[in-house]
């Protein structure tokens, strides 16, 4: 059997969602419209629910919502990154101080892309994860398996995300080898709170 229509490779990204500027109900309109705007070039396989933290740094002084998002385009990394970035200016992101208070905050937790391939009875899809050590785009993010608020949601999102290719599953335990021995640091240090969120708010 022969199939001349070829189809764009698609990217399945996991996007972490913050933002620490306005009321928790303005903050959680914020994060519709941007995962509205998301679903306009791809399209939003799930969201975690949405989670009042404490600030980390030492430099932002307001609570942060934050929240992941597993998002399905035809994107490369780069041009994801790109369109991340520019939704962030359209929501008013500053960039005056690292680690101060923003409107929002956008990040390429891990990528995974995935090329349908005919076959005689059905298409499979094969995945493959992206590694980058490059300073403009490291991924998975280097800080994914430091951060609960970015962990949680992300390991809740990834494991409804099935059937895993063997190379992601491979991936997927050595990001989590990492986060139990790192949180596991952070959640038994005095000054962090015994839950790693203060409140959770449902989609």
């Amino acid at each position: 059997m022969s199939h001349s229509c070829v189809k764009k490779p698609h990217y399945n990204a996991f996007i972490a969602l913050g933002a620490s500027i306005g009321s928790t109900s303005e903050m959680i309109a914020r994060f519709r419209a941007v995962v509205d705007d998301m679903s306009s070039v791809g399209k939003i396989q799930r969201v975690s629910d949405m989670y009042l933290n404490h600030p980390q740094g030492g430099v932002a002084q307001n609570l942060f919502l934050n929240a992941v998002c597993h998002w399905q385009s035809s994107f490369d990394p780069y041009k994801q990154l790109s369109y991340l970035l520019a939704l962030e200016q359209h929501y008013g992101r500053k960039r005056q101080k690292r680690l101060d208070d923003r409107m929002l905050d956008l990040d390429i937790l891990y990528i995974s892309s995935s090329s349908p391939h005919s076959h005689i009875t059905q298409d499979t899809l094969h995945t493959t994860p992206y590694e980058s050590s490059h300073p403009e785009l490291c991924v998975p993010h280097p800080r994914l398996t430091k951060r609960a608020f970015m962990w949680h949601p992300f390991k809740d999102l990834f494991l409804k995300w099935q059937p895993l290719s063997q190379a992601d599953q491979c991936l997927y335990e050595k990001l989590s080898t990492k986060a139990q021995t790192s949180l596991a640091t952070y959640d038994s240090h005095p000054s962090h709170p015994s839950s790693w969120y203060i409140k959770k708010h449902k989609w």
